[in-house]
Parts: C-alpha cells; structure tokens; sequence
C-alpha cells in the first residue's frame, strides 16, 4: 500500500491521505520498451503492497498472467491510480 497527500483545491487547503492499493498500468502496445519497463515496475508496486493491474495489451506484451488483466476501459473503475505510460511521440 502506498500513501499519498492530496490536497483539496477549496479555499482552505486541507491534506487527506489516501491508500493506493490497486494501480492500473496501460501502455501504448507492441513497443519494445514496455517490455523493459514494465514488469520492473510492476514488482517494485506489489513489493510495496499494491495490487497491480494491467490492460490486456500491455499483458499480451510483457506476458502477464490472465488474472492480472482487465479490459482497458474498466480500469478508470478498478484503480486508485492510473499510469499510462508511451504515447504517439508528440
């Protein structure tokens, strides 16, 4: 589980911390570098208590087990927090 500040943006700044204890992972499919990146990601997440989940693209990339993938629009609903990572390089 990691903790993380978050401050509201009201007129009187309050910190709330939150528990991230699912992090989603999408990634822009079929690029060598995801396959570098990753997985070594994905480790240091669970090794800090975070459940991780990824899209069933980036899984077919870096050969994730069935269980770890859902479908890339579900996971907005099922994560704490959203990496995304690659782009269309602009």
């Amino acid at each position: 589980m990691i903790n993380a500040k978050v401050e509201s943006a009201s007129a009187a700044p309050a910190a709330e911390t939150i528990m991230i204890r699912t992090v989603g992972i999408i990634s822009r499919p079929r690029r060598e570098d995801i396959a570098r990146v990753v997985p070594p990601l994905m480790e240091w997440l669970r090794a800090h208590g975070v459940e991780v989940v990824c899209d069933s693209e980036t899984a077919e990339c870096i050969g994730a087990l069935a269980g770890q993938t859902r479908k890339r629009e579900d996971l907005p609903g099922l994560s704490d927090l959203l990496i995304v990572l690659g782009g269309d390089g602009t």
